[in-house]
């Protein structure tokens, strides 16, 4: 190889490594540049739940539990942006955030008519938009057809009417004057087909999902600084999980990707685990235990009373029957010598009416046993008789037996009560 040749191919490589490293040099000053324009300085942003505390209630999704949660952010270009301004949305820390367009005709046409959108999509009076472009349309005409029926078919819009209809709708909504939630149901109820599910979270996120709405990454586009576009977002926590934080993050044209919400999901806390609960059960458990305890207590009480009152109720009982037992032993011993007493005084009348009387009224059959005992009555013996002793012969004498079977009663009764007056009566 001959010294010329070897001095070029030295010159040129040397110039390569020049053009390498100036090549380098310029991509990270292009890189540089880059990095010094951050999202928050193309955008600013709005709303999100910094920690929200979701409901108790979880979901099914697919074949798992899950608690969901559905809030919103708005957004818009700063003044001075270059626009149209293209946004990327994601998720940092959780996996299931999801993403959609919740009022995605907002800002699109003004004013809010449907002249204002034929004239913005050039469809002529009379026409809906049709389901193709012709390639003779400008390329960013078709692309704002693309969008509008794209969110007519999520929607569920059949005319550009609705279209206006649904703006009209979700423009008079104040996104800031109540909490993202509530906003978001809002915007939500303004569209007919997905109004009835904005009570079910789990329904509404099957219905979203089914049309295609929501997507773990979403890219909108706005031309318009003077509205603000609305992102709403879907959380899954799962339902074993307890706090968990999600991170919004965005990303402007070209600029340098940025967080711009943080999202701190807490599942509700059973009523046994609120503060509330922890500072008073202690007294309430405490109370509880002390009312417990008296009322078994008292059940005890109660029983001991019961059995001693029913042991000392039988033990007086058998000393009242006892003393009845007792006064009807006295009572009788102190008729039964009351009965000796008087006959004793009426000795002679006795005498003489079982001596004479009686024994010629018991064999005189004419005589009736009444007529025996108003006999009996006249000459004192009814009154002498005890109360067992009147009562058995008035028994006797009010029945209907014959004659003879009442007299050999009555016989025996006399016997039984009179036998010192008897002894030489006959019997009948």
């Amino acid at each position: 190889m001959s010294y010329g040749t070897t001095t070029g191919l030295t010159i040129l490589m040397g110039v390569s490594r020049l053009l390498i490293v100036a090549a380098a040099w310029f991509m990270m000053l292009a890189r540089a540049d880059a990095e010094g324009t951050s999202t928050s300085d193309v955008i600013h942003v709005a709303g999100g739940d910094s920690g929200i505390v979701v409901d108790r209630k979880h979901y099914s999704v697919g074949n798992e539990q899950w608690y969901i949660h559905f809030g919103l952010l708005t957004w818009a270009p700063r003044a001075g942006a270059a626009l149209p301004v293209r946004l990327t949305v994601m998720s940092r820390g959780l996996p299931h955030v999801l993403f959609f367009e919740a009022a995605p005709f907002l800002g699109l046409f003004s004013p809010n008519t449907e002249e204002a959108l034929r004239e913005l999509l050039q469809v002529p009076p009379n026409q809906e938009l049709p389901p193709d472009d012709a390639s003779s349309l400008p390329q960013p005409v078709t692309f704002k057809r693309r969008v509008v029926r794209n969110h007519m078919r999520g929607f569920d819009l059949k005319t550009l009417a609705d279209v206006v209809a649904l703006n009209r709708c979700q423009q008079g909504v104040d996104l800031h004057a109540s909490t993202s939630p509530a906003a978001l149901e809002a915007l939500i109820a303004c569209s007919t087909s997905l109004a009835h599910k904005k009570g079910s979270p789990d329904a509404l996120l099957q219905l979203l999902r089914s049309r295609g709405l929501v997507h773990p990454m979403l890219r909108v586009e706005t031309s318009s600084a003077d509205a603000s576009q609305v992102i709403g977002y879907v959380i899954q926590v799962s339902a074993q999980a307890q706090t968990q934080t999600a991170e919004i993050h965005a990303a402007a044209g070209g600029a340098r990707e940025e967080k711009i919400a943080t999202v701190t999901v807490s599942p509700g806390k059973e009523l046994l685990q609120t503060e509330a609960a922890k500072l008073f059960l202690p007294s309430v458990f405490t109370l509880l235990g002390i009312v417990v305890t008296a009322i078994v207590g008292f059940a005890v009480f109660q029983k001991q009373q019961r059995v001693q009152f029913e042991y000392f109720g039988k033990q007086q009982d058998a000393q009242f029957q006892g003393f009845l037992r007792q006064q009807e032993v006295q009572r009788r011993q102190a008729e039964a010598d009351r009965f000796q007493q008087r006959k004793y005084e009426q000795f002679t009348q006795l005498r003489d009416f079982f001596s004479k009387t009686y024994p010629r009224i018991v064999e005189d059959e004419r005589v009736s046993i009444v007529a025996l005992r108003n006999r009996m009555m006249a000459d004192n013996v009814y009154s002498i008789l005890p109360a067992e002793s009147v009562a058995k012969l008035n028994d006797i004498c009010d029945a209907d037996d014959d004659r003879a079977g009442a007299i050999r009663q009555i016989d025996a009764l006399m016997r039984e009560s009179f036998r010192e007056f008897m002894t030489e009566v006959r019997r009948p």
